[in-house]
């Protein structure tokens, strides 16, 4: 599915739309590698696409706030001065006060002439950090490229910002960006914590990503709250589905777990109808020292007995089924 939805995008071709869409996609994907980042090191952060620049993350726990250009292609030295239609991408990513970092993100293995004129430094926002040296002597060609950068940077306008290159730890093709990020919120380093992010949040965030990055779109800023959100989800779902294991084992009846999750759609859309219907009966409450099997049973049993004749229909076997585990997840009413 995720192959053929990046084929999709990247083979889209209108009006210069193929690698507008392609660069878009990397945009979204390594502004997703920086949420991830941050909050695997319990960060607090503000993210935004499309403000003042391709992506601006305020880093709240350090106070540090970036100002970054997302390029899917390698970048030269010439190219990041003259840029693209005549537009210093340099000029345009300078612009702008109140910053304490100006970053230049692109591609792993690409923008080797960047790299070249350039030191390592520590990584601030995750991937391979490098920071523009203004002192540095090679060739006739690299020291002419150079000298222009120097020029521009040392403008009063642009004076003391801090320019750097990183390297981003994926290829800029769609396939391999999902595939590093699902891979990266399992894995963790020093002090870092794990994140339980499936193949659909990580679809659910990039869609996510494209509706804060349209123009019409209001409030562009993400924060902490999704990821939050979106690991409590994770949890949700994994007592969910322990608990239709106990089901599958106790019923030994293949068709009724699929039907169950077929109906699960209908009982969320209609929660508070169903619940409002059921309001005159007292469920037991549930915690960790229940029987679940029991627990579902009796509760079975006491709808058989409470639920009205003209709405036994329309709480069908399922529906009842999922109005348990739902009392099983919030431990009763």
């Amino acid at each position: 599915m995720v192959s053929e939805l990046a084929k999709k995008y990247e083979e889209f071709e209108e009006n210069g739309g193929e690698i507008a869409i392609r660069g878009f996609n990397f945009q979204a994907y390594s502004g997703i590698y920086y949420i991830f980042h941050l909050h695997k090191n319990n960060k607090e952060f503000e993210i935004i696409f499309e403000g003042d620049d391709d992506i601006t993350i305020n880093n709240l726990s350090n106070k540090k706030k970036f100002k970054i250009q997302v390029k899917s292609s390698s970048l030269t030295r010439g190219g990041i001065i003259k840029g693209d239609k005549g537009k210093c991408t340099l000029g345009k990513l300078l612009f702008k006060n109140g910053y304490d970092y100006y970053m230049l993100s692109f591609p792993t293995n690409t923008s080797k002439a960047l790299k070249d004129v350039s030191k390592m430094k520590e990584p601030l926002l995750g991937g391979t950090c490098y920071q523009y040296d203004c002192t540095y002597k090679g060739t006739s060609k690299e020291n002419s490229d150079c000298q222009e950068i120097n020029e521009l940077i040392n403008d009063d306008a642009f004076k003391n910002k801090q320019l750097l290159f990183q390297e981003m730890p994926f290829t800029r093709d769609s396939d391999n960006c999902f595939k590093y990020l699902l891979g990266d919120a399992s894995s963790k380093e020093d002090n870092e914590k794990f994140l339980n992010i499936n193949q659909e949040q990580l679809l659910a965030l990039l869609g996510t990503i494209y509706n804060k990055s349209s123009k019409k779109f209001f409030k562009k800023k993400l924060n902490n709250d999704i990821m939050k959100k979106m690991e409590g989800d994770s949890k949700l779902e994994k007592i969910i589905n322990e608990h239709l294991n106990l089901l599958k084992n106790h019923k030994k009846n293949p068709s009724y777990i699929s039907n169950l999750i077929t109906e699960k759609p209908n009982y969320d859309k209609d929660k508070i109808y169903y619940n409002n219907v059921l309001e005159h009966i007292s469920f037991p409450l549930y915690d960790d020292e229940t029987n679940f099997i029991e627990y579902f049973n009796e509760c079975l049993l006491l709808m058989d007995q409470k639920i009205k004749p003209e709405n036994k229909k329309i709480i069908n076997k399922y529906i009842r089924a999922w109005i348990i585990i739902d009392k099983v997840t919030q431990g009763g009413e």
